[in-house]
């Protein structure tokens, strides 16, 4: 089977692993709390790495591994064949917990807002949100900040895989679907004003100039930091980190907090920013 992954994806699933780690040495301390893992897009269980010669247990897979359990595991795919496959996985490697995990096969737009409603002041929260491309609305960004209970979020932004392709070298050659697709990312159609600028060139014909890109990686970063801020979350960790295929960036992993408590931001912005260092 061909990979799909590379070694991007270990970085990834590192981690956030190493967070998940952490985090739970907390929250023992925490008797009050229910704990509670959500895997957004949580795939089929096991990652088929380019050039590797066995797969590799997926986000969901580890984080149901880890000691100790949560109180609560929510995995959401949108395909059921490959959450049926997840669902064996789990059995054969952690019948015991099997009993704290709900399967959502569904949009994740759908699934996820209506999921965190049910929550509670009580319930701390760790969502990992890492989509195939563009699929994450900002709607649900607004809908996780609006979570009565702390969520610590990663999420990993499509910056070269989709914001950088969808948005062309010029507005012109943009397709209104490609445009309606990083509206409904970023929650607004002011990042035109930003991405582009009018070209510098003579224009000889005495047409109004074309709008050419001028978005840098760092911009496109700081954009959807700023987007995430806006939907609510008050701690947004202030490094980002590239995910390369080689020298190209493909993806970037940010992190926030939605957790009024300064304490707990800290706490969580703390962790985070070290991980995220390039």
């Amino acid at each position: 089977m061909k990979g799909r992954g590379g070694p991007w994806t270990t970085k990834k699933l590192g981690k956030v692993r190493e967070y998940l780690e952490a985090w739970l040495k907390v929250m023992s301390r925490q008797s009050w709390a229910k704990t509670v893992y959500i895997d957004a897009f949580s795939g089929s269980g096991e990652v088929i790495l380019r050039d590797a010669a066995a797969p590799t247990a997926g986000s969901a897979l580890q984080a149901v591994g880890l000691d100790p359990p949560m109180a609560e595991y929510h995995l959401i795919e949108k395909s059921e064949k490959a959450l049926k496959r997840l669902r064996e996985q789990i059995a054969a490697r952690h019948l015991d917990r099997l009993d704290r995990v709900s399967f959502h096969a569904g949009d994740v737009n759908a699934i996820l807002p209506a999921l965190l409603e049910r929550l509670t002041k009580k319930h701390r929260v760790v969502l990992f949100i890492d989509p195939y491309g563009m699929q994450l609305e900002w709607s649900t960004l607004q809908a996780i900040a609006r979570c009565k209970a702390g969520v610590d979020l990663w999420l990993l932004v499509p910056t070269g895989m989709g914001l950088q392709r969808l948005a062309t070298k010029t507005r012109s050659q943009m397709p209104a679907s490609w445009g309606a697709k990083i509206d409904a990312f970023l929650g607004y159609k002011g990042w035109r004003e930003k991405f582009y600028e009018p070209s510098r060139q003579t224009n000889f014909f005495g047409n109004e100039p074309e709008q050419v890109k001028v978005a840098t990686l760092e911009m496109l970063d700081q954009e959807v930091q700023d987007r995430i801020r806006a939907a609510g979350f008050p701690g947004v960790a202030r490094n980002v980190l590239h995910l390369k295929d080689k020298t190209r960036v493909l993806y970037s992993l940010m992190f926030a907090c939605s957790n009024p408590s300064p304490a707990a931001q800290a706490a969580s912005m703390n962790i985070a920013n070290h991980l995220l260092r390039e």
